[in-house]
């Protein structure tokens, strides 16, 4: 049996099928990982979110913070 001048025969057909089952397996690794990076890249995203709310949030504490301490200096040089 022949086919396009290549004699087709069971070494021939378990190398093909071979090669079909290592891309088919090597093709689902790299979607696998290309996921994972996937599903990574957007937990870190949302971390860059939530650590961008906590700074604002830290910023606005430290705002407080300091807008109380100076009121109580002036009510103490005031008090004098």
């Amino acid at each position: 049996m022949f086919r396009d001048g290549i004699p087709l025969n069971e070494n021939f057909f378990a190398l093909k099928n071979k090669y079909k089952k290592d891309e088919f397996q090597l093709r689902e690794s790299i979607s696998n990982y290309e996921n994972g990076i996937k599903e990574m890249q957007e937990k870190n995203e949302d971390d860059k979110r939530k650590i961008q709310v906590l700074n604002e949030e830290i910023s606005q504490i430290d705002k407080e913070y300091h807008n109380i301490g100076d009121v109580s200096i002036r009510n103490i040089k005031e008090y004098k």
